[in-house]
């Protein structure tokens, strides 16, 4: 699993928020898998697991003018 952006949430409510929307998408399955084992589909849905993990704007915490990546 990466790691999430810099928040004040403890680790454990990140992981278990990470975990349920793995689950929501269907792969939850794949946590932990290297990204050489996780077919194009699942890819796509861990991307967008990931965009739902980051803080409302998609930009980090402290950083101005960061772009969306």
């Amino acid at each position: 699993m990466l790691p999430a952006d810099p928040t004040d949430q403890p680790y454990r409510r990140l992981k278990e928020r990470a975990m349920g929307l793995l689950g929501e998408f269907g792969v939850e399955h794949r946590a932990g898998f290297p990204v050489e084992m996780v077919s194009g589909g699942e890819v796509q849905r861990i991307a967008i697991v990931r965009a739902h993990q980051r803080p409302a704007g998609g930009h980090r915490r402290g950083c101005q003018g960061c772009a969306i990546a």
